[in-house]
């Protein structure tokens, strides 16, 4: 109230009363009014909203401030109704105000309520009849109200002031249609054949239209029309391929749609498109995929584009090719694209699970290059470099690619990148700076596991901030509970801040009393230093029978793992 209250004592200077004098109710309703718009230009809201309140109270006759608020309860969850009576009350105080009743038309249509948007945009034409745009708008309403000779008024309507076109006279063909008046819809494109001589589209379109109503005789009469003027017109080709597959005529339909793939002035989606059909059928017949790509690389190597060679690779995916076909499709695709990025991220995702690390780094390059705001071609790039031992290398590719990656890149990726670098300079002995790259992968994805794992267990080797290790060790086997990895790492965590019982319960979730000596040296996801962690806990915790048990074990192990890798390399 205190607007309201400042106001009336500035207007007290007058001996008449207040309330009786109308230029002063004008001057308040005015004031408050003007205070109310510029706090809604100010995105102040509800002060808008409580000062339009107060104006409408002091004339209640006058409707821009109900107009106003009506405006701001659109923007009210559940307040759709309120907002239309208010709407609707103003454009019935001040029917002439254009704006008013467009704004009632559109609540309207925004509430779904098609007649009564019909009625204010009725009422709106009459006032502004060179509108075409709410002229179209009551055209569709007519259209849904299934109202078809309304609907054709209002569009005789913008004709008058537009001028005819192939979609106004489609329009009305199919409104015609559906009135069943089929002389009257193709006298409408009649008409508009002979207004526009020269757009041979518009005969092509008309022919279509006879050929849906089995008019045949009327379409072919067309189509020798357009041919006469334009020989080589490649939609007159694609009509005439219809026409004779209607007439039942496949062999000639045939002969024009092959003749098309082949001819030098067509377009690429088309001979794509006419392409991928003879394809099809090849693939129907007797000689299946085979001839199927037979055929495609006769037209690929008369029209080597990007767009045919996406054809082809992408046509050996959908019908379950082998791979090494895929995959060299996919290659001749790169070559003449090396931007695709399908054939990218296919291809990484063939070359990179096999371990073939030099095609992948390949692609990784290639999609750098093509799309440097893509994380995941830095990610695997700075991976394979990482196992290759070059980590300063990974490490300068995985920074570049942060620094480039685009906005909307998913925190998981670029969590990912940082635990990598990490693992990188972890490598390099340059452990502050590993922490710090673990700190940021865990700021944008906190629960990315293996920098959770790696990140405590490298504090533990290091016996750093022992507490903050243990919650990051728990987190991953809270995510993981069965990951032999994260239980392992989790125990020698406990057994280094010197919680030896606990650490026992966790190392024996990962190597079992159960198991025999054979089973712990023939099982893979138990490597030697797992087992030198359990020789070490169990140390710890006065039990040196099994402590040497485990270390003969991790002995064995290890030169196990040495032999292996030395005969990889060889």
């Amino acid at each position: 109230m205190k607007y309201l209250f400042i106001i009336l004592l500035s207007l007290f200077a007058s001996s008449e009363p207040l309330w009786a004098q109308e230029d002063v109710r004008q001057r308040l309703y005015s004031h408050l009014y003007q205070q109310g718009l510029q706090h809604r230009m100010s995105g102040e809201y509800s002060q808008a909203m409580y000062l339009f309140r107060q104006a409408h109270q002091v004339c209640p006759s006058l409707p821009d401030a109900l107009y106003e608020m009506g405006i701001l309860n659109i923007a009210v969850p559940g307040s759709d109704s309120i907002a239309m009576r208010m709407i609707r009350q103003a454009a019935g105080t001040q029917p002439v105000n254009p704006y008013y009743v467009e704004t009632a038309a559109r609540v309207a249509l925004h509430n779904n309520d098609e007649a009564l948007a019909t009625h204010y945009l009725e009422q709106l034409i009459r006032q502004m009849p060179t509108r075409s745009d709410i002229l179209e708008m009551l055209c569709q309403l007519y259209t849904q109200q299934n109202k078809p000779e309304e609907a054709i008024s209002a569009l005789n309507r913008i004709e008058i002031l537009e001028g005819t076109s192939t979609e106004l006279s489609m329009k009305k063909f199919v409104l015609y249609k559906s009135m069943k008046k089929t002389k009257k819809a193709f006298n409408e494109m009649e008409r508009l054949r002979r207004d526009n001589p020269h757009d041979i589209q518009i005969p092509l379109i008309l022919g279509r239209m006879y050929m849906d109503e089995g008019k045949t005789k009327q379409a072919a009469r067309l189509y020798d029309e357009v041919r006469r003027s334009n020989p080589n017109y490649t939609p007159l080709h694609l009509a005439l391929i219809h026409y004779h597959r209607q007439q039942g005529q496949e062999a000639v339909a045939d002969a024009i749609r092959d003749s098309l793939i082949l001819a030098p002035d067509v377009d690429t989606n088309t001979r794509m498109q006419l392409t991928y059909e003879r394809m099809e059928e090849l693939r129907q017949s007797p000689d299946s995929l085979q001839g199927a790509m037979r055929f495609f690389r006769t037209i690929v190597s008369r029209y080597p584009t990007p767009e045919m060679h996406a054809l082809g690779a992408y046509y050996l995916i959908d019908n379950n090719a082998p791979e090494d076909s895929i995959v060299a499709s996919l290659r001749q695709l790169l070559q003449v694209n090396p931007a695709d990025e399908r054939a990218l991220s296919l291809l990484l995702g063939h070359y990179f699970p096999r371990q073939d690390f030099e095609n992948a780094a390949e692609v990784c390059r290639m999609g750098m290059n093509a799309h440097p705001e893509k994380i995941q071609y830095s990610f695997y790039l700075g991976a394979i470099l990482s196992m290759n031992g070059e980590r300063q290398e990974a490490v300068d590719i995985l920074k570049n690619g942060l620094l480039l990656a685009e906005e909307n890149t998913r925190p998981e990726a670029i969590s990912e990148s940082y635990s990598l670098m990490g693992d990188c300079y972890h490598q390099m002995d340059q452990e502050a700076l590993a922490f710090a790259a673990y700190d940021s992968a865990l700021v944008h994805n906190p629960s990315n596991t293996s920098c959770l794992n790696n990140y405590a267990y490298y504090l533990s080797l290091n016996k750093q901030q022992m507490d903050k290790a243990e919650q990051m060790a728990y987190r991953a086997i809270q995510l993981e509970p069965l990951n032999k990895t994260f239980l392992d790492t989790y125990a020698w965590v406990l057994h280094v801040s010197g919680n030896t019982s606990m650490a026992r319960f966790y190392i024996s979730r990962v190597i079992s009393p159960s198991l025999s000596d054979e089973d712990i040296l023939a099982d893979e996801t138990i490597s030697a230093e797992v087992v030198q962690h359990a020789a070490d806990i169990y140390a710890a915790d006065n039990k040196p029978e099994e402590a040497g048990r485990y270390a003969q074990l991790a002995l064995q192990k290890k030169n196990k793992e040495t032999a292996e890798k030395k005969a990889n390399e060889e």
